[in-house]
């Protein structure tokens, strides 16, 4: 009896062993995937065309101008690709627990692009890794189980939309991209202004709103959301405070991405941004 146990134990220690190894390996693999994307798009051109600052900024709505003057542009500081951090957490579903998550993203702006990627804790010694990119106005969402299985492999039309509004909110960060010219303005009133913008063969527009400093304080549009498999425009809202210095602009350091649904607002996404590095 003792040595059947010895062996089972044996048997359980090689278990634990070999998935470790294996998810070891799955995380290697998966961490060149995400240094060989970050790769193709930092070897994209950066060199921002040039322009004449003081007529770009006559040329914009009121409330879009005051942002960027209040987040520190001055004409000379154009950002050509930004990295950032993040820490956060995330639910899958209304009522379901929150999830921590530590996320890596870059961006590069001439020819507009990112790579996000993160590590999500489900439980002790239980994770996901999740990599979105968006390049050549094509997106894609990538989520494996412990670096290992694939749980999520999306692309498409719908994904495309998705990534490059989420792009177009998440300038919020890098306001210099406001003056791109794939980004067309549209005045609302003295707090909010639409933006338009158009790449790879796709168009999509959403609305961002500011307050009496001038400040970003959120976006919102409709977004390709997929239940079961099924894509349905629904209401998706960023809202944005918390705003410093970070690497010599003022930005929002807090972020939260929300569904609007019929049947309630679904909060999904919470972040906080710990570093910010642009050149």
């Amino acid at each position: 009896m003792k040595k059947y146990i010895l062996v089972g134990c044996a048997i359980m220690v090689l278990a634990i062993c070999l998935i470790a190894a294996i998810s070891i390996i799955g995380q290697l693999r998966f961490n060149s995937a995400v240094k060989r994307e970050k790769e193709i798009l930092l070897a994209k051109p950066k060199e921002i065309p040039d322009m004449d600052f003081e007529d770009e900024m006559s040329k914009l709505p009121y409330p879009v101008a005051k942002w960027l003057l209040a987040s520190g542009l001055d004409g000379q500081n154009h950002v050509g690709a930004v990295k950032l951090k993040q820490v956060g957490e995330l639910r899958t579903a209304i009522g379901k627990p929150w999830l921590p998550i530590e996320a890596n993203q870059l961006f590069v702006t001439a020819q507009p692009g990112f790579v996000w990627d993160a590590k999500i804790r489900m439980a002790p010694g239980i994770y996901l890794n999740g990599m979105d990119r968006y390049s050549n106005g094509k997106g894609s969402m990538l989520i494996k189980l412990m670096s290992i299985a694939n749980l999520v492999d999306a692309k498409g039309p719908e994904i495309d939309q998705g990534t490059l509004l989420r792009y177009l909110a998440e300038t919020a960060w890098f306001p210099t991209a406001a003056l791109s010219e794939y980004i067309e303005w549209s005045p609302i009133d003295e707090k909010s202004a639409m933006a338009k913008m158009a790449y790879g063969g796709i168009e999509a527009d959403g609305i961002f709103e500011f307050n009496e400093k001038g400040q970003v304080v959120g976006f919102s549009a409709k977004r390709f959301m997929e239940n079961e498999g099924e894509y349905k425009l629904e209401d998706w809202r960023v809202v944005l405070d918390g705003h410093e210095n970070m690497g010599g602009f003022i930005v929002p350091t807090r972020a939260k991405v929300i569904w609007e649904l019929e049947e309630g607002d679904f909060e999904w996404f919470r972040c906080k941004v710990t570093a910010i590095e642009y050149e």
